[in-house]
């Protein structure tokens, strides 16, 4: 489920103690079976991790070209299960640009200005879709991208 979180702190007594302060009235208890998986996911051998790591590290070459394809900038020591790319200058209006890729390609494409201003001129790609359809959404942009005359990627622009 969206927003279902856990984790750990470990630390010196003092700063715990002003975490444990703040974290107290941000939350109060935590749903049973949230914590039954996390003492699974701690019960899990080190391959687990190793493997679910270099899926995700496939899934992030897979956006990675994506983006670059777009012509939008990540930084590559990005981690974690997003990529967050700067969208070129020559791109006026973001929303409308996402539209139209996603109207044409089927292709969706989260516009970083709905996490707030300092997202207006990103993009958002989550890496938790199957390599599969990442493949396949690569394909879509390109595809669209070369027939597209306001491309520049066009072949009818050549």
């Amino acid at each position: 489920m969206a927003g279902w979180r856990i984790g750990w702190l470990a630390g010196a007594a003092p700063y715990l103690d002003t975490v444990l302060r703040v974290k107290s009235n941000q939350d109060s208890g935590m749903f049973l079976g949230l914590q039954h998986a996390a003492v699974a996911a701690l019960a899990c051998r080190e391959e687990w991790f190793r493997d679910l790591n270099a899926v995700y590290a496939r899934r992030k070459l897979f956006g990675l070209e994506l983006m670059a394809l777009l012509g939008c900038q990540p930084a590559p020591e990005q981690a974690g299960l997003f990529i967050w790319a700067r969208v070129p200058d020559s791109i006026a209006q973001v929303e409308h640009w996402v539209d139209e890729l996603l109207y044409a390609t089927h292709v969706f494409l989260t516009p970083g200005f709905i996490f707030g201003s300092r997202g207006e001129r990103y993009l958002r790609l989550s890496l938790c879709t199957p390599e599969p359809k990442l493949e396949e959404a690569l394909q879509r942009l390109r595809t669209y991208l070369v027939t597209s005359v306001a491309s520049p990627l066009s072949t009818a622009a050549l």
